[in-house]
């Protein structure tokens, strides 16, 4: 079982994607607005990865991801961003920064493996 962080500001889809995740035996948390997202980051346990849209309020998705890689603590933490659309490119993070991507809308099956496939490599790196 892995913990999971899912920021993401829209309640149905954040409900949608903890009953995915917790039927799939993972702990989920969820946070429904930017800056108290990343201040869970802070707390102990930390989660195994997370799941965070690229629009949130108080503190969007890409400067989550360049906070957490910044971060000692956090960097190693996978991170999936999700985004409905992308107003411009040049806003959207560097593709190195984070794990996987999800388009929403999403099929729950790609939810799933892109934990799962997240997490699998976390495992690796600390093996």
């Amino acid at each position: 079982m892995a913990r999971v962080l899912i920021i993401e500001d829209e309640p149905n889809i954040a409900f949608i994607l903890k009953e995915i995740l917790s039927e799939s035996g993972h702990e989920v948390i969820v946070m429904h607005d930017g800056l108290l997202g990343f201040q869970r980051l802070g707390e102990d346990p930390l989660p195994d990865v997370v799941l965070l849209d690229y629009r949130l309020p108080s503190l969007d998705g890409k400067k989550i991801i360049e906070q957490m890689n910044e971060s000692n603590r956090l960097s190693e933490i996978p991170k999936i961003l999700m985004s409905g659309s992308i107003p411009n490119l040049s806003d959207f993070p560097c593709r190195d920064s984070y794990q996987a991507f999800l388009s929403k809308p999403f099929d729950i099956l790609d939810v799933v493996k892109a934990v799962q496939s997240c997490l699998t490599l976390n495992l690796s790196q600390l093996a």
